[in-house]
């Protein structure tokens, strides 16, 4: 299996409209979008079950914008053809246009396993979806712009917002955004196909300047159309709550003027001012119309703005082996041709020096095949490893008690394991792990990982955690961590306590000159261990050469552990187990008389110690449950109080009862039957 096809395999159909801006937004967020193929590779290979959502889709598309244009035509008239129906129609039309245009090209690739097309195709799609893209979120901003001036500005609203004013606004929208899209066309930009071979659009990852210049130009376009359109709609929502203030103070007025109560206490000309201002505000409420207008816009953002969200990729692993495969084959490649450029160079040199140079191109070749052989096959280990937890959760939905028992069976132990491994039981977790055969499902080779980097910070040693650093380099920037700069301050620290000052000096140059902000307060105040000798007790300095520092750094590196692979804090265990101790906890399992009941798992010894922090248990009407036989007391079993006052339930006395007695089998008391009484619950 190669390296394109496992990762179809996981990724299946889009779930998104083919040919749309969302469908091109999911595979970007991702990483898939990393794999980029030329037209004139050889045929991708798609299942035909593939094209059913992308069809769906696609149908779904032409339906509602057919149905909106209708819509919006009917009403035309009503609306007199404003400039906000005419941007809404336009935007209708405009993806109709593309959904028509950029669809059956994506459904013929799914329908056929490979592209139908070459270069020019590819060529044709990329722009579709670029400028239609682009267009849909220029018209949605021009419309936020819109409804801004009209209620904030409505004077020059309607000074300027003239007649035929939309159409104008449309035929400009849709120039400038051809302009925006040609570039690519006349080779400002290279189009190219992505994965899984059934779509094309920008390479977001070229090399050459124009391609990179490009990409920016386009991403931040689109970029201040949203953050334009987002602050117009704020400023529209503040300034509709604004109005509907004033138009309730103007009821409130003219109501107080009906009934007198207002002239008691303003002159008549400051009335009459009043309520002649107050007039005026109310010619600016907005109508139903506009308020229509503004919450179709807010829909249509916001729909927009869910949808456009880069989806969160579940795939850690194998995203992170992906990226580091990519910049192997990168760095490997190069060097190849690097060596075959020095060849090339040296063929009018002797015979000797072309064949020591030939065995430079085949050792770097060799190497190339290595790793990237290393590569994929690290990527299908973790590719099958998702395929098999996937398969573990959908097997809680197949057929049969006896398969869902195992599956509930099975979770309790990845629970059991996972707290294992975080409280540092790892032979036991492993052995438990390989006994139940759930070693797939459990993060084992993440933990023991994490060991090594714990025991060489216990030993006081930074090379391992500096290392683990930079692996995960990006992802820990992307998360704002401040470990590895820890780790420089303790190593600056550390060579100050053995009195290397001038070494010191230089790690202070080479890792520590580009902090910032806080950091470089921290940086300032380290400096200062210079001038002390390392047996210093003035603070801080002193708290700085403390041992403890070294267990903060293991914390640190805990909490960005569970981080970067998206686990929580506490085990999975833990939660559930305060979970289900809060759903029963109640307050008879802390009275000391002898009372909790020995089947209740928080009046148990170690459990009822680790329930008292956790919150009582809600309930909302008291269910009384009898001691004896633990079955619920109702109208059909009521409950029963005896002379000595402990309550049971009736059936539970009828089985205790012998002749006309029965015993408490609490307190041993013996008493008549004829003196149980019936308890009523008010």
């Amino acid at each position: 299996m190669d390296e394109s096809s496992t990762l179809r395999s996981l990724s299946g159909a889009s779930i998104f409209p083919p040919g749309s801006t969302l469908e091109v937004s999911w595979l970007l967020s991702s990483g898939i979008v990393n794999e980029t193929l030329k037209p004139s590779d050889a045929p991708i290979t798609v299942k035909s079950t593939h094209i059913a959502a992308p069809a769906a889709m696609f149908v779904v598309g032409v339906v509602g914008n057919v149905v909106a244009l209708a819509a919006l035509c009917a009403t035309r008239r009503q609306s007199k053809a404003s400039a906000f129906y005419t941007l809404v129609l336009g935007l209708a039309f405009t993806d109709l246009l593309g959904t028509c245009l950029a669809s059956p090209i994506v459904l013929v690739s799914h329908a056929s396993g490979s592209w139908p097309g070459g270069e020019p195709l590819c060529d044709f799609l990329s722009f579709t979806l670029l400028f239609f893209g682009s267009t849909g979120i220029s018209l949605l901003c021009a419309m936020a712009v819109e409804r801004y001036l009209a209620l904030n500005h409505a004077f020059y609203h309607d000074g300027c917002v003239a007649r035929g004013w939309g159409r104008r606004v449309l035929v400009i929208v849709w120039l400038g955004n051809l302009v925006l899209c040609v570039p690519p066309l006349f080779g400002f930009g290279q189009n190219v196909k992505h994965f899984p071979g059934t779509w094309c659009f920008v390479d977001w990852q070229a090399r050459d300047t124009a391609g990179m210049l490009y990409s920016f130009l386009y991403a931040a376009v689109c970029s201040l159309l949203v953050i334009i359109t987002l602050l117009c709609n704020v400023a529209v929502a503040v300034a509709l709550l604004g109005l509907r203030r004033r138009a309730a103070q103007l009821s409130a007025t003219v109501a107080a003027l009906h009934s007198g109560g207002e002239t008691g206490r303003l002159p008549a000309n400051k009335l009459s001012r009043e309520v002649m201002r107050r007039t005026q505000l109310s010619k600016h409420r907005p109508s139903a119309e506009e308020s229509q207008m503004l919450w179709l816009l807010f829909l249509m953002t916001a729909v927009f703005l869910i949808c456009s969200t880069p989806l969160v990729v579940p795939y850690e692993t194998l995203n992170k082996r992906f990226r580091a495969a990519q910049k192997v084959v990168d760095r490997e490649a190069s060097h190849a041709v690097g060596a075959v450029g020095e060849l090339e160079r040296a063929l009018d040199g002797s015979v000797g020096s072309v064949v020591a140079l030939l065995d430079g191109v085949v050792d770097k070749l060799a190497a190339l095949k290595r790793k990237a052989g290393e590569a994929v096959q690290a990527e299908e280990e973790s590719a099958a490893l998702c395929k098999r937890r996937i398969a573990h959760l959908k097997e809680h939905a197949g057929p049969g008690w006896s398969a869902v028992n195992l599956w509930k069976r099975q979770r309790v132990e990845r629970m059991i394991v996972d707290h294992l491994l975080r409280c540092g039981f790892y032979t036991a977790a492993i052995k438990l792990a390989r006994q139940s055969g759930i070693e797939d499902l459990v993060n084992i080779d993440m933990f023991l990982t994490a060991k090594e980097v714990e025991e060489s910070l216990a030993r006081r040693e930074t090379a391992t955690c500096l290392s683990w650093c930079h692996d995960n380099k990006s992802r820990l920037r992307k998360m704002k961590s401040s470990l590895e700069f820890r780790l420089r301050i303790q190593e600056f620290i550390e060579l100050v306590r053995a009195n290397q000052r001038l070494e010191a000096v230089r790690h202070a140059r080479k890792h520590l000159s580009q902090a910032e902000g806080q950091q470089l307060e921290e940086v300032r105040q380290v400096m200062g261990m210079l001038a002390f000798p390392a047996e210093t007790h003035l603070s801080p300095y002193k708290e700085l050469l403390e041992p403890g520092r070294w267990k903060l750094l293991a914390q640190q590196f805990h909490y960005d552990n569970y981080r970067l692979h998206q686990l929580g804090s506490d085990s999975v265990l833990a939660v559930t187990l305060q979970c289900g101790l809060s759903a029963i906890k109640t307050s008879q399992c802390y009275k000391e008389d002898g009372t909790q009941h020995p089947e209740c798992p928080v009046c148990s010894r170690w459990l009822n110690q680790l329930a008292a922090p956790l919150p009582m248990a809600y309930c909302a009407n008291s269910r009384l449950v009898c001691r004896i036989s633990g079955q619920a007391m109702n109208e059909n079993n009521p409950p029963m109080v005896l002379p000595n006052g402990y309550v049971y339930s009736y059936n539970s006395l009828l089985s205790l009862r012998e002749g006309d007695k029965v015993t408490c089998p609490r307190t041993k008391e013996t008493f008549n039957f004829s003196q149980v009484e019936k308890v009523f619950i008010m």
